[in-house]
């Protein structure tokens, strides 16, 4: 199972380098992105002029699956604070993180700085 950042479906939207992981995940029918996550994909989508409603059935007919952020994943979100602080995370960084901890999932992302992470989870940069 695979969790996508908001930095790896925006790649993946914009056909970018690193698209063809998030491809390959979605192809597989095992890509899974926290609602907090996809709210800021759909941001994004909203920002640039596109439609957010159009987008995420667009993201769902691809194949990926929207997983609800639960109080359990935001307790998770928290924990993940201190681990996260020195490297600038947000708080959408630290929700996928948890929803990645919290399935046993490898993580997809485009943001470098995610390797240098010290926690006992798979991070793979797309890119």
């Amino acid at each position: 199972m695979s969790v996508l950042d908001a930095s790896a479906v925006i790649a993946w939207i914009r056909s970018e380098p690193g698209s063809d992981v998030v491809q390959a995940a979605l192809d597989a029918g095992e890509a899974q992105i926290s609602s907090v996550n996809l709210a800021e994909v759909l941001t994004y989508l909203t920002r640039y002029g596109q439609d957010a409603q159009t987008g995420q059935r667009d993201l769902l007919e691809a194949g990926l699956r929207t997983v609800p952020y639960t109080a359990d994943l935001a307790l998770q979100t928290a924990v993940l604070y201190p681990a996260t602080q020195q490297h600038g995370l947000s708080l959408g960084d630290r929700a996928c993180l948890a929803l990645a901890l919290s399935t046993q999932a490898t993580v997809l992302t485009s943001d470098k700085v995610w390797a240098q992470l010290t926690l006992n989870l798979p991070i793979t940069l797309i890119r």
